[in-house]
């Protein structure tokens, strides 16, 4: 099966979830954020995904590695108050957060 994918949509929709995972990060945490913070982080996500999809990373463990750093990068850039288990908690958040998101769009795709 052919599959045309197109990185500047990926990179657009990376950023637009990311943002909004931050965004419930800072509700969830009672944490004080900048728009342009959140904008920054969001990008820096959106740019570290199209990577990751195209490095040819086959072990799982390497990959949520990568994904894992990539998270605290986002939520450091984002909040830069957070340190130790602060910061831990709001990649906690980020994890959770975007695995019910992610949830709720996959449940939806068939419906809309």
């Amino acid at each position: 099966m052919y599959y045309e994918w197109y990185i500047d949509l990926f990179f657009l929709e990376n950023v637009v979830m990311d943002g909004i995972l931050l965004i419930l990060v800072g509700i969830a945490m009672n944490l004080r954020h900048s728009a342009l913070r959140l904008l920054l982080a969001a990008a820096e996500g959106g740019a570290g995904a199209c990577i990751l999809a195209l490095l040819p990373v086959e072990n799982g463990a390497a990959a949520l590695l990568l994904q894992g750093g990539l998270a605290a990068l986002m939520v450091k850039t984002g909040f830069p108050v957070l340190n130790g288990k602060r910061l831990i908690g709001g990649i906690a958040w980020h994890y959770g957060l975007a695995c019910f998101l992610g949830a709720i769009l996959e449940a939806l795709r068939g419906r809309v």
